[in-house]
């Protein structure tokens, strides 16, 4: 993507000491993580969409503004000003769907900053979920999971990209104790031994003959690389101090 040179485009900045003014905050986009001048840089936002401006402290809000579209003119792109927010590192803030925060390190005394599913892209998945599973009990089971599954494939693989391994596992209880109670009351008058003889492969999990429940808590997850100089700068060669000094 072109903005993806962005991170370069700071870097050299950062040379020219424009990288102290900014500091310690940066704006950046797409959840990416790079080194800008020493500084570790999130980039969460987009020309003429939503972006973010995370950093340790939050002073000079529109001489940060102006920094950021300093850096994204060069490539034909603008910073929508109105849907920009600024917010502590610390704190966090969430875009798209993700949750990005800085916390410490479990075991350690290190601080990263971390991305995973926001509390209310969870709940809207647990709410479809929900839906899904308050329908007409006198179909089928194998309907229910072939409307679930594509609903959960889905979900997991947006959200793959991030430390996401815990949601996971949590919406995939969760879907469970949804579809044993939808055939609970699918057969009021049956126990659990039969239902499970009848309904589950292997122990406990549900299937309909060929069709089985999505099982979220297998998806792997596969954090963002860091690239460094292998993404490729938007800036003409020889003019990326002109262009945004």
């Amino acid at each position: 993507m072109e903005t993806e040179g962005l991170l370069s485009g700071l870097e050299a900045r950062g040379k020219q000491g424009v990288g102290d003014r900014l500091a310690p905050t940066l704006a950046v986009a797409f959840g990416a993580q790079a080194e800008v001048h020493g500084l570790s840089a999130l980039v969460v936002g987009r020309a003429e969409v939503p972006a973010a401006v995370v950093g340790e402290e939050v002073v000079r809000e529109e001489g940060i503004r102006a920094e950021v579209a300093a850096v994204l003119a060069p490539m034909g792109l603008r910073l929508s000003v109105e849907k920009t927010a600024i917010t502590h590192i610390g704190e966090g803030l969430d875009f798209l769907g993700w949750r990005l925060q800085r916390h410490r390190k479990r075991g350690t005394q290190k601080y990263h900053v971390y991305l995973y599913p926001s509390k209310k892209a969870l709940q809207a998945v647990k709410e479809k979920v929900k839906t899904l599973c308050r329908q007409d009990t006198n179909l089928p089971l194998a309907v229910v999971l072939h409307r679930l599954n594509p609903v959960l494939r889905g979900w997991t693989a947006y959200f793959r990209h991030g430390v996401s391994s815990a949601t996971f596992q949590y919406l995939s209880a969760f879907t469970w104790r949804q579809v044993f109670g939808w055939l609970r009351r699918k057969h009021r008058r049956t126990n659990w031994k039969t239902l499970r003889r009848r309904y589950c492969v292997g122990r406990w999990w549900p299937a309909d003959g060929e069709v089985v429940l999505f099982k979220a808590a297998k998806v792997r997850t596969n954090r963002y690389l860091y690239r460094g100089t292998k993404i490729p700068s938007p800036w003409p060669n020889g003019t990326t101090i002109e262009a945004v000094a």
